[in-house]
């Protein structure tokens, strides 16, 4: 209704938003009288004056909407990985005239990476594993009593903090004397959450008697003497792009086992001992000459001795 000094002058049956009555008096001298529930009038400034200089002035009725809940922005978030998120207390986030906090219901879309757990006070607390970064969005919901809801959405963003290699154990060997080490294949033995395999150089420390040799991430253990009797521990260590390490110790032995023997009594066991001891253990007559134009060394010939001892 519209009145003019107390006086009804109109009534407007219609209350859908945006309906107006025009006045062509000053507008200070009407008063606007809603009595629809849901509805409320807005006063909009003269939008002109004609030539009898009367004022003429719009009233738009509109739909009030004072009792629906709003969500005000709640602020994006971006830590460092391994840090945790600032929880969020919701209820210093939304606005409404009718319902108390306690009666908003608080929801938040499902996420990928990041978990959202809103407890009985309506803070949320945002978890995530602790060696995920990237970037989400998360939208949250905020509904009252009559089913009204309200939607705004925030960004959290977790930012890299390289971790270091984990090097994991890499277990001992022990050998017999002329035997060979096992290879190392090193890939098995390195987790790096932030780096490929092939990413990761690799350097031993520590050996003296022994001979490391690494290609293609594979570790080849070597002596340095073959006659050497001992144990040595080598340290292995991963280095990632950045510089950080991860290093594990490994144990490897040789022990005599009294097979090899100097034949020949020249203080040392040589190819023409392994070629008598061939003949002997296993039957097989060797030629000399043969080992020699087919340039078979030490090593070669130890090989054969092994493979056949297995």
């Amino acid at each position: 209704m519209i009145r003019l000094g107390g006086k009804l002058i109109k009534r407007i049956v219609s209350m859908a938003t945006g309906k107006y009555f025009r006045a062509f008096k000053p507008f200070n001298s009407y008063e606007v009288e809603v009595q629809k529930e849901g509805y409320e009038s807005m006063i909009k400034a003269p939008i002109s004056i004609p030539k009898d200089d009367r004022c003429r002035q719009d009233f738009f009725l509109k739909a009030d909407r004072s009792h629906l809940p709003v969500i005000l922005e709640i602020p994006s978030q971006t830590i460092i990985e391994g840090a945790s998120f600032i929880p969020i207390a919701l209820d210093a986030f939304i606005v409404d005239g009718d319902n108390e906090f306690n009666e908003i219901e608080w929801t938040t879309d499902a996420q990928s990476n990041l978990k959202v757990t809103i407890d009985n006070n309506r803070n949320a607390i945002i978890t995530l594993d602790e060696n995920w970064y990237g970037e989400e969005t998360i939208t949250f919901h905020a509904q009252d009593p009559d089913g009204n809801k309200a939607t705004t959405s925030a960004i959290f963003t977790v930012t890299p903090e390289n971790d270091p290699p984990v090097i994991l154990d890499i277990p001992d060997q022990t050998i017999l004397d002329y035997s060979q080490f096992k290879p190392v294949i090193l890939d098995h033995y390195v987790e790096d959450i932030d780096n490929a395999d092939s990413e990761i150089i690799w350097t031993t420390s520590g050996e003296k008697n022994l001979v490391v040799s690494i290609k293609d991430r594979i570790a080849s253990i070597s002596l340095a003497d073959k006659h050497w009797i001992g144990y040595e521990s080598i340290l292995f260590t991963a280095t990632d792009p950045s510089g950080l390490q991860g290093a594990k110790m490994a144990m490897f032995t040789v022990e005599d086992s009294g097979f090899f023997y100097d034949l020949n009594d020249n203080g040392k066991i040589d190819l023409e001992d392994l070629v008598m001891m061939l003949q002997v253990f296993t039957g097989i007559h060797a030629d000399m000459q043969l080992i020699s134009d087919k340039q078979l060394g030490f090593d070669d010939l130890l090989l054969i001795m092994n493979w056949i001892s297995e």
